[in-house]
C-alpha cells in the first residue's frame, strides 16, 4: 500500500480477453470504502470514506473493439454505467469521465471490454497510460480471463514492472495464468480454481500451488522480480472472500466490517470446508446426472408441452 496516500487508493483493474464478470465484482467492496458511498452512512461512519480513483485498463492499450467483438453487437455505452450491457445512446449524453485533468486525456471513448454474461465494461486506460505506471498505484487487480489464453508482451510487462516495485497485486480465479506467465509467481505460493491446480502444476512448476485455501497472501519478495505482496484466489466468487479480508487486514475497523457486513462477505474462511477429493466427486456426480437428464430431457419436454 502507498504510503503517499494514507487516506485514499488508486487502483488499476486490468482486463484482459473476456474476463468473468464475478471475477471482477470484489472491485465494488473498494468502490464502498469511497467517500462517495460511505457518506450515505449513518453517524460518524460517513466520515471514514477514502479518497478513491480506479482505472479499468484494456488488454493492450486504448484500442476500441476487436472486429469479433463489433460483429457480436454495434455498441454504444451510456457513459453513466461504468459496467452495462450494449444499449443505444445519443450523442448529447456522451460524456468523459469525471476525474483529474490528465486523466480525462487519457480516456477513450466507448474503448469496451467484453465480459461474460454478453456485457461490456470501458476500459479507458492503457497500460502505457501515465497514470497507472509503476509508483502511481496502490493495487493492481487481475480478474480472471478465460484459461490459459496466452497474454501479450505489453500486458506481461506492464504486470512484471508493477510487481518488481512494490505494487500490490490481487489476483482472482483465472487470473492466476497472467500472473504465472508474467512469472510473478515463480517461487511463491498461490491459490487458484481447484479444478485447474494439476494442470497448472505442470504448466508453472517454479508456483507453490495451493489447493487447500480459498485465498492465499505472499508477502514474500523474490528479489529483481516481485518486491510487493501478492494476494491470489481460487475459483470466482472466492474472490469477494480475499478481498474482504484484504480490506480487513489493511483498513482494519468499524469501516471495512460495515462494507463487509453490508455484502455478506468475508465469512466463509481462508480454508476449503472440503478436500479435493471430495469435490471432485462432486463433479463426477454432477457429470453423471448432467449425461442422464441430458438424455431424458428434451423427451420429458414435449410431454410437458
Amino acid at each position: 500500500m502507498s504510503k503517499s496516500l494514507p487516506f485514499g487508493l488508486r487502483i488499476a483493474v486490468l482486463l484482459t480477453f473476456d474476463t468473468q464478470m464475478l471475477d471482477m465484482v470484489g472491485i465494488d467492496l473498494f468502490g464502498m470504502l469511497s467517500k462517495e458511498y460511505m457518506e450515505n452512512l449513518p453517524g460518524p461512519l460517513s466520515a471514514l470514506g477514502l479518497d478513491l480513483q480506479i482505472y479499468y485498463i484494456g488488454k493492450d492499450g486504448s484500442e476500441a473493439l476487436s472486429d469479433a467483438s463489433k460483429e457480436k453487437a454495434d455498441v454504444k455505452v451510456d457513459p453513466r454505467n461504468s459496467a452495462t450491457t450494449p444499449t443505444e445512446v445519443t450523442e448529447s449524453t456522451t460524456a468523459s469521465r469525471p476525474g483529474p485533468q490528465q486523466a480525462q486525456a487519457e480516456q477513450t471513448n466507448h474503448n469496451l471490454r467484453a465480459l461474460t454474461a454478453q456485457a461490456y465494461i470501458k476500459a479507458e486506460y492503457s497500460v502505457t497510460s501515465p497514470s497507472v505506471q509503476p509508483g502511481q498505484l496502490d493495487i493492481v487487480m487481475i480478474p480472471g480471463p478465460e484459461p490459459g489464453q496466452q497474454q501479450s508482451k505489453q500486458t506481461l510487462d506492464f504486470v512484471r514492472q508493477h510487481a518488481k516495485y512494490g505494487t500490490t497485486i490481487l489476483v482472482v480465479c483465472t487470473g492466476c495464468y497472467v500472473a504465472a506467465q508474467a512469472g510473478i509467481l515463480d517461487g511463491r505460493k498461490a491459490s487458484a480454481p481447484r479444478a485447474l491446480v494439476p494442470q497448472l502444476r505442470k504448466e508453472f512448476s517454479l508456483v507453490k500451488w495451493d489447493d487447500q485455501r480459498r485465498f492465499v497472501k505472499d508477502s514474500s519478495t523474490v528479489s529483481g522480480q516481485s518486491e510487493g505482496e501478492l494476494w491470489t484466489s481460487g475459483g470466482i466468487c472466492n474472490g469477494l472472500e480475499m478481498i474482504a479480508a484484504f480490506i480487513n487486514e489493511k483498513i482494519p475497523g468499524p469501516m471495512s466490517e460495515a462494507v463487509c457486513a453490508m455484502a455478506d462477505v468475508g465469512d466463509k474462511g481462508e480454508y476449503y470446508n472440503s478436500s479435493v477429493g471430495v469435490d471432485n466427486a462432486w463433479w463426477l456426480g454432477q457429470i453423471l446426472r448432467a449425461l442422464f437428464l441430458g438424455k431424458r430431457s428434451p423427451q420429458l419436454k414435449r410431454r410437458e408441452d
